[in-house]
């Protein structure tokens, strides 16, 4: 009974130092697997998204005419106020994106 216990023990702890060996190797993992692709996507030529290497110019023009008039009119023998108004809004937007080459993006 006293063996079983002690080997039961025994695998615990390996499965412990097994997981922990892999939660330290994933960082590195990572960057092996992140390295592979952006050498990949560098032979094919494709230039890659990246936020710091993004350049937005977005101008938006609007214009707005309102027009109101009141009045008052009697309806069924009482006064009331009347206020009718319209509104047009004109609005244009023009957005231009750059993405700059991996070379020129900005060290963060």
């Amino acid at each position: 009974m006293r063996n079983s216990a002690q080997s039961l023990v025994e695998y615990a702890v390996f499965i412990c130092i097994l997981v922990a060996a892999l939660v330290g190797m994933q960082i590195y993992l990572k960057g092996g697997i992140q390295g592979k692709i952006k050498t990949s996507a560098e032979q094919i030529g494709a230039v890659s998204y990246s936020p710091g290497a993004t350049i937005s110019d977005i101008t938006i023009n609007r214009e707005v005419n309102e027009k109101g008039s009141s009045y008052e009119q009697e309806i069924n023998g009482t006064n009331r106020s009347i206020y009718e108004s319209s509104a047009n809004t004109l609005q244009q937007t023009n957005r231009v994106e750059n993405v700059l080459s991996v070379d020129q993006e900005p060290l963060r």
